[in-house]
């Protein structure tokens, strides 16, 4: 991991820092604390005091120490477990819990809204007091309350094999291997790379239409998404860069 600052790097490994390991897929900065998902766990380091903590199954409720994606908002720090589920940790009490699929079923999502729809989740994102979830079966939705899934047998979802999402306000981005889906609670639209360009497929209320994006994303096979400032949409694909502008 490194930071950039005064005009300087400054690289912390696994040999030289407490970080748990050199494999990172995310970083989040909350206030002081920086957080990273790695693949030997999840790593917290407190710039404050300059102390490093690790997360794995051995103290948090991890099924192992594989951690893709890690969030924070509202005073917590959510993190995406492989196999794990979802591991929130609440700064006010140090304690973790752990959000998994009741029904136990690796297969399908066995009881609608009982929970995360997978244990296998990909990303997390917290925006407007919801935290959005990526599995490789599906999306879920929590508002602190109750939990929604989102499926593309039932939804505008363009596939349940989700590999990243970020949630910006009221609308979450979700990339998978058949295209960009953009969500705001009721309305789907999602991306998609034909022969012919590219198209736009809008889902409302089990209605559907598409129509065609002479532009295009680069590929159907998209691995990540972020926003700059209110109207800029950055497109991570299996074939190069996508530059768009948001949908409000």
């Amino acid at each position: 991991m490194n930071r950039y600052s005064g005009g300087e790097f400054e690289t912390f490994t696994q040999f030289n820092s407490g970080l748990a390991n050199d494999v990172i897929y995310a970083v989040v900065c909350d206030r002081e604390h920086v957080w990273c998902a790695t693949g030997g766990g999840a790593g917290h380091y407190d710039t404050y005091k300059e102390e490093w903590a690790i997360y794995t199954e051995r103290n948090a409720p991890m099924h192992e120490p594989w951690t893709y994606s890690v969030c924070a908002g509202d005073n917590k720090v959510w993190i995406a477990a492989w196999g794990g589920g979802v591991i929130e940790y609440q700064y006010e009490s140090g304690n973790f819990r752990d959000y998994i699929d009741p029904d136990g079923e690796m297969e399908i999502d066995l009881f609608p809204d009982d929970g995360v729809v997978h244990d296998i989740t990909t990303a997390v994102s917290h925006a407007n007091g919801i935290l959005w979830v990526a599995t490789y079966f599906g999306m879920s939705r929590y508002d602190g309350n109750h939990w929604k899934g989102y499926f593309d047998h039932d939804s505008g979802l363009a596939s349940n094999f989700i590999n990243f999402l970020r949630a910006k306000d009221d609308v979450v981005y979700l990339c998978t291997d058949e295209g960009l889906s953009c969500f705001n609670s009721e309305e789907w639209v999602s991306y998609k790379k034909t022969a012919m360009g590219g198209e736009r497929i809008y889902w409302k209320d089990g209605e559907s239409s598409t129509k065609a994006d002479p532009t295009g994303i680069a590929h159907s096979f998209t691995i990540g998404v972020d926003l700059q400032g209110d109207d800029t949409i950055w497109v991570a694909t299996s074939y190069g860069l996508s530059r768009g502008t948001r949908i409000n």
